[in-house]
C-alpha cells in the first residue's frame, strides 16, 4: 500500500470466494485489514489464510477463500 499521504490507492489483494467450484464473491482490495472488514473476519485470521497458515476445511458446502497478490 502506498505511503498515508498519496491521493491514490494501489491494488494489493484479489479475493475469490468459491464454494463448489462456483465463484461466489471475488473482489480487489489495496490491504488485507479492508478484507477483513468485508467478509467479517479479523486482520489476524485473513492473514492466516492468505499466507496458508491455517487448513482450510474440505467440507461439501465449506467455502474456499483464494487470496491472489498483485
Amino acid at each position: 500500500m502506498r505511503i498515508n499521504g498519496a491521493k491514490t490507492k494501489k491494488i494489493c489483494w484479489r479475493v475469490t470466494v468459491k464454494i463448489n467450484n462456483d465463484i461466489v464473491f471475488l473482489k480487489e482490495y489495496t490491504s488485507l485489514k479492508n478484507v477483513g472488514e468485508d467478509l467479517g473476519f479479523t486482520y489476524n485470521r485473513v492473514s492466516e489464510l492468505a499466507t496458508g497458515r491455517i487448513k482450510q476445511k474440505d467440507g461439501v458446502f465449506e467455502p474456499t477463500y483464494i487470496f491472489d497478490k498483485l
